[in-house]
């Protein structure tokens, strides 16, 4: 699902990540945990193996939907450092964090928690 503009509604259920800051780029909505972003094919090419691409270090914005909340992880299977998003974050490179002192493209893993 592609989502070019910044205008782009809030998710009815789940958290959307999107490639690019301003909710653009390639996008997916998650409505569960996933312990490995490396293992769901999404727009940015690996380091050591550019023909195999991923979400994994690939998020610049989230969009949450009404209720909803996300814990990102720093690393696969729900490790290393962590940030609660309850609410949309335009940019990532604005949240202080552990990847070059943010957390843009530096999510690895992420929990999704419904309403209630």
């Amino acid at each position: 699902m592609a989502c070019d503009s910044p205008t782009q509604p809030s998710p009815t259920s789940g958290v959307t990540v999107y490639q690019h800051p301003d909710y653009r780029g390639e996008s997916y909505t998650f409505n569960n945990d996933f312990p490995n972003l490396d293992d769901l094919r999404g727009p940015c090419a690996r380091f050591l193996d550019p023909e195999n691409q991923s979400w994994d270090d690939c998020v610049s914005s989230v969009k949450i939907a009404a209720g909803w909340t996300a814990t990102a992880f720093e690393r696969d299977d729900f490790g290393g450092q962590t940030l609660a998003i309850t609410s949309d974050v335009r940019d990532l490179d604005d949240v202080g964090g552990p990847c070059g002192g943010d957390w843009d493209d530096c999510i690895s893993s992420i929990w999704v928690m419904p309403p209630g």
